[in-house]
């Protein structure tokens, strides 16, 4: 970033960048619904035995949670946290079936001993409070969109701290090409999964009716 606006380390000190950084994900991922943000896979291993679990860093809404037992995944129900903690309290098993999720952790209506594998589908974006989003393990959008974010935080810089309009209007423009980059392949990538459509056989109606714009 600041090799893009020309500016040194001490005219752009870390907390500017981060910041401007963290608005420019948060923008890019708020303009749609992203297919590359839809289905994250992940599993992991119970390394204590607990009833919660910290959820991955960019976590942001869980498809599907289940636990894999005798090589086959057995589906969580979720439910309400104050019924899932209540059950837990109250639970003499070891395998749960009913899961909360809040506040960036997973709970469990019994405590899971160490070992038990979890498997899970879920949304992901970037946290929205800055220190949680540097601190993140990774950033799906930044990983994969460098250059958009660059531009966009490049943008807020210039036209902000800067203040040089010009520079901030040759930012945003380099920023809304890498954004039609990603827009179509997002289109594609969502027409890959729907298939070629099939256009609808109207010959009959338009023979009875005319065909419509006549």
């Amino acid at each position: 970033v600041r090799g893009d606006l020309w500016k040194s380390a001490t005219a752009l000190p870390d907390d500017a960048v981060n910041r401007a950084l963290h608005a420019s994900l948060l923008a890019i991922e708020s303009v749609r619904r992203w297919l590359y943000l839809e289905n994250i896979s992940q599993s992991a291993a119970v390394l204590v035995a607990t009833d919660t679990i910290v959820a991955p860093d960019n976590c942001k809404s869980i498809d599907t949670l289940a636990y894999v037992r005798d090589g086959k995944q057995e589906f969580l129900t979720r439910e309400l946290l104050g019924i899932v903690k209540n059950l837990a309290s109250t639970s003499s098993g070891d395998w749960p079936r009913y899961y909360a999720f809040s506040d960036g952790n997973l709970h469990f209506d019994c405590t899971v001993p160490a070992g038990r594998q979890f498997y899970m589908v879920y949304k992901a974006a970037t946290p929205p409070i800055l220190d949680n989003a540097v601190a993140a393990a990774s950033n799906p959008t930044l990983d994969l969109h460098q250059q958009a974010v660059i531009s966009h935080a490049c943008y807020l810089l210039a036209g902000g701290r800067m203040k040089d309009r010009d520079l901030a209007r040759t930012h945003y423009e380099n920023y809304e090409v890498h954004l039609s980059r990603i827009m179509d392949a997002d289109d594609e990538a969502r027409a890959d999964l729907s298939g070629p459509s099939i256009a609808p056989y109207t010959g009959y109606h338009d023979a009875a009716f005319g065909i419509s714009g006549d």
